[in-house]
């Protein structure tokens, strides 16, 4: 099903002139459409909407900055079933000819090296989203399946007592 909204992002852009112009790159791209991001993601279905606004600023930087939107199921570690996350990753980055420029950028900007050839926005895109995903996916605790607060390990193995409950008998607080 696409999504009401669905237009194509292009695949190349030419972001230095693009910067060069103040322009705007938006539109969708399919998420079975970004390999890397597959391999990760449990379900392909839908879609990552992108907006970038390519500009120079005022330090002469030529930058892309925008946001990239999507919704991401991943594998819960704890009860291996779907977790859903909507991402809204912001975008803050600043084009170099070279790797060895970036350490140079001001903080606020991550680097793209950007040279005569047009980018690929996907590839562009699909690593911003899999750089905003958390490196251990797992539902909220209390909405997870198989997760409990605190686990009941004595009611978990019949007749094995509890190693504290010696020092708990004798008065000894934990904690002192």
């Amino acid at each position: 099903p696409r999504p009401m909204s669905f237009s194509a992002l292009p695949r190349q852009a030419d972001l230095r002139k693009l910067a060069a112009a103040s322009a705007t790159v938006e539109g969708s791209v399919w998420l079975r459409e970004l390999s890397r991001l597959q391999s990760v993601l449990m379900q392909t279905e839908g879609s990552v909407n992108v907006t970038l606004k390519l500009s120079a600023d005022d330090e002469g930087y030529r930058t892309v900055k925008g946001r990239i939107a999507a919704r991401a199921v991943l594998q819960c570690q704890r009860c291996l079933g779907p977790v859903e996350l909507d991402l809204d990753v912001p975008v803050m980055l600043a084009m170099v000819w070279a790797e060895k420029e970036i350490p140079s950028l001001p903080s606020r900007y991550d680097g793209i090296v950007v040279g005569a050839d047009p980018v690929d926005v996907f590839e562009l895109v699909e690593e911003e989203v899999l750089l905003a995903l958390p490196l251990v996916a797992a539902h909220e605790p209390g909405s997870c399946p198989s997760y409990s607060e605190t686990p009941d390990i004595e009611a978990s193995v019949p007749g094995k007592k509890n190693p504290f409950a010696v020092l708990r008998e004798k008065g000894v607080e934990s904690g002192d």
